[in-house]
């Protein structure tokens, strides 16, 4: 609906801003992306003040967008995540309180503002928000529910450890206890910091089942950590697990993928029959020469590259 959309608009000259961009699977995602999250934070067509954009070109287009889009949903009879939203909110019949009926929701859960609407119009007066430890010095988002009472659960710190909702507003924190219960280091790097913690670890003689390792968002210190717990000898578990290309299967299609943009180079094949996670069926009692002896084998055959030029068995 939105490539018809775009491509309509842009063959009747009605887009400047957009002029150039091409109608792409990328472009028309990240385009009804934003026409979603505009209604899921309940704006329609007739709201959005083109002023509010740097330029107001883009304004009055993205308007376009959504007007038109709102409108090929009507003609369609057709209803979107935010149409569903704004429909039970309208309908839905809030919960009696109730003692055996709760609405639990953490304090700094997210929410857009159909969501937050919808929460609060089916909980009613059963909804309980949890609170959480406080941030000082940090901004609070408006996307967040907050209970009121998170200061006044760290308003009286017992160690030291309890200090850290004063991070970033040390200056206003309480003075320290100087417990050991809190350490900071610094190291040079994510690949320094990993190994500080696993020497830590290995010193103090640390049950695993004690440990707990919070990282900023991101790939890096999970990658890292696979790798060099990996070679300590320690199981660690991950709450999102571990990227694909870290397991077997995946250092196959990783390699198959590699092996054929590079026009079947006979080095990139050696090195997954190397690896041994690439290895050749055959049946049981079967002797199988080792990794090491086939990419010799394949070496020696100079196949070098090209499809052409390996046989067909």
């Amino acid at each position: 609906m939105v490539d018809k959309i775009l491509r309509e608009l842009k063959e009747e000259g009605q887009l400047e801003y957009f002029e150039k961009v091409e109608a792409s699977s990328g472009i028309i995602r990240a385009i009804r992306r934003s026409l979603i999250e505009l209604n899921m934070a309940g704006l329609r067509s007739r709201d959005i003040a083109t002023s509010s954009f740097i330029d107001e070109r883009k304004g009055k287009e993205i308007t376009l967008f959504l007007r038109k889009y709102e409108e090929e949903l009507e003609k369609a009879k057709l209803i979107d995540l935010p149409g569903v939203y704004s429909f039970a909110i309208q309908n839905v019949q809030a919960t009696a309180p109730s003692d055996e009926a709760l609405f639990l929701c953490l304090e700094n859960q997210p929410f857009r503002k159909l969501e937050m609407e919808f929460l609060k119009k089916i909980a009613g007066e059963s909804l309980i928000v949890v609170p959480r430890d406080p941030a000082y010095g940090l901004q609070k988002p408006k996307r967040f529910f907050f209970s009121g009472k998170t200061e006044a659960l760290a308003s009286q710190p017992a160690t030291d450890i309890e200090r850290l909702p004063w991070l970033f507003s040390a200056g206003e924190a309480p003075p320290p206890f100087k417990d050991k219960t809190l350490e900071l280091f610094r190291a040079v790097g994510p690949t320094n910091e990993c190994r500080e913690i696993i020497r830590r670890i290995f010193q103090e003689k640390i049950s695993l089942d004690e440990i707990e390792i919070i990282h900023s968002p991101g790939s890096i210190y999970p990658s890292l950590f696979h790798v060099l717990s990996a070679k300590a000898g320690l199981r660690v578990t991950y709450a999102d697990g571990i990227a694909l290309t870290f397991t077997s299967p995946g250092k196959v299609f990783n390699g198959l993928v590699d092996w054929l943009e590079s026009n079947f180079q006979v080095s990139d094949l050696c090195r997954m029959i190397e690896g041994g996670d690439l290895r050749f069926p055959h049946e049981k009692g079967q002797s199988v020469p080792s990794p090491l002896k086939i990419s010799r084998y394949l070496k020696n055959a100079m196949i070098g590259w090209d499809r052409e030029r390996y046989l067909h068995g």
